[in-house]
């Protein structure tokens, strides 16, 4: 309820001229929109499923409704969006937008056409999170917005309207659209990942590594292999790379870290670096080894692994989780710088 006073003011006093009273009706929307996932927490390159279910709470017939999923771009891939139910109450075809969202209406999902009171419609929506985030972008979160639309028709009779008689009395048509909105939000784990990269040379030309290049039978090469170890998202602790070499390469005990412990060997053989706490940072953390390989007969003409196994280890501060993430193969082919 509302009332619009006017006031005439005079030397004397305030005096109320005229007031009216209007009483509005605000309408809601009454479409349930429900949604749930199998996911409490996200992984790189993780496939979500989602089940979606809408319900007709209205005394009337649901025309023109759509829904819209907006997954974060920065999080999630939207080429490998698809709808996976399969019944005659489930909409099974995705009509992708120019934006960063997936669309379902009448067009595309011909089960959406008509919802009457009560009725219900649900259907699966699936999605994969992209493999990797742009290192300039620190997100430690993924979500979904979800929303569903549609409008109704409201006809406003002449009497109700203007009790002239003499007015116009065609009715007043007019169309009120409501929507319905959720958002869906997990924590990210951290997207710890340990890169190797062997080097004979700098990038500027200057040599590193001794000996022969390519390697020869039963001849001494010496490389560099530079490890870096990158996390983005979420604070770790206790992170730590280690890495066990391939038959025929050594460690020559030369070494530099950017931080954390120097390398040492575990009882297994392997070579450690223990790196310690890790705040999210679009920065690597950088270390070295120089290892020495000696190839045999059978391995001439060949790229042989120079580290059989590698890995980057810590645990997650915000999911609560120990990450273990593998790293890359390393051959005898040299990177290009």
């Amino acid at each position: 309820d509302f009332t619009v006073k006017a006031y005439q003011k005079t030397p004397e006093a305030k005096l109320l001229q005229v007031a009216v009273s209007k009483t509005l009706k605000i309408s809601y929307p009454k479409l349930r929109l429900d949604i749930t996932s199998d996911a409490n927490v996200l992984d790189l390159g993780q496939t979500v499923n989602f089940k979606i279910k809408l319900e007709n709470q209205e005394d009337f017939v649901i025309e023109n409704l759509s829904v819209t999923a907006a997954p974060d771009p920065d999080v999630f891939n939207l080429g490998t969006a698809k709808s996976t139910a399969k019944t005659k109450t489930s909409l099974t075809n995705i009509s992708q937008s120019a934006g960063q969202s997936v669309v379902w209406d009448e067009k595309t999902s011909p089960a959406l056409a008509g919802l009457k009171p009560g009725e219900t419609r649900d259907f699966d929506f699936q999605i994969s999170l992209k493999k990797s985030l742009s290192p300039i972008v620190h997100k430690n979160s993924g979500q979904v917005k979800f929303s569903a639309s549609y409008s109704e028709k409201v006809i406003t009779p002449r009497s109700a309207r203007d009790p002239d008689p003499s007015a116009d009395d065609s009715p007043d048509v007019a169309v009120k659209t409501f929507i319905v909105s959720r958002v869906w939000r997990a924590p990210l784990v951290s997207d710890l990942r340990l890169i190797l990269t062997p080097r004979y040379f700098t990038d500027d030309g200057d040599q590193l590594g001794r000996g022969s290049l390519p390697p020869r039978v039963n001849k001494e090469t010496k490389y560099w292999l530079f490890v870096n170890v990158f996390n983005s998202v979420n604070d770790l602790k206790d992170v730590s790379a280690g890495l066990s070499l391939s038959s025929g390469v050594t460690w020559t005990g030369k070494s530099t870290v950017s931080t954390g412990e120097p390398w040492t060997v575990d009882a297994s053989g392997a070579l450690v670096w223990r790196v310690g706490d890790f705040k999210a940072s679009p920065n690597s953390l950088s270390a070295g080894l120089e290892i020495s390989f000696k190839p045999v007969a059978s391995q001439s003409g060949q790229e042989p692994l120079l580290v059989a196994s590698s890995q980057a280890s810590g645990y997650d501060l915000v999911v609560n989780k120990n990450l273990v993430r593998p790293g890359n193969k390393v051959t005898t082919r040299l990177s290009s710088g």
